[in-house]
């Protein structure tokens, strides 16, 4: 009888939720990943319902988004504090990662076993690779 109500929360319910319990903690940390793939409707309602956190808690919440560049998204989180990473600035960890584990694979027969031409295909499969992997 004093358990949870039978359903899911709203969203109005789950921030006073968030907001309740973050009082009982002395850092609250919410972290959100991708949130450029969250359903452009309901991301206008959960932006705003995080700012409704940030700015409603006593105790200390900080937010952690990744997501790409949408306007939404940057116009709304603006004013807030932020570190922006771009997918130029890991091109080359990129390009080491690719070119490692192709060798690896190369090295113990799971790619390219019964190539006659292995050194110009090993080098073909990681420009390719690198060059499609766009910063991912």
């Amino acid at each position: 009888m004093e358990g949870f109500a039978s359903g899911s929360l709203g969203i109005d319910e789950s921030c006073a939720l968030i907001i309740q319990l973050s009082e009982q903690y002395p850092l609250t940390t919410i972290v959100i990943d991708a949130l450029d793939e969250c359903d452009p409707g309901r991301r206008k309602t959960l932006l705003k319902t995080l700012e409704s956190i940030l700015q409603g808690s006593l105790g200390l919440v900080k937010l952690f988004v990744s997501s790409r560049e949408d306007q939404d998204i940057v116009w709304r989180l603006q004013s807030y504090p932020n570190l922006e990473l771009s997918s130029d600035k890991n091109k080359n960890d990129i390009n080491l990662f690719v070119r490692k584990e192709t060798e690896i694979l190369v090295l113990d027969g799971e790619l390219l076993r019964w190539s006659t031409n292995k050194e110009n295909l090993k080098t073909e499969i990681i420009k390719q690779v690198t060059n499609d992997a766009d910063g991912m």
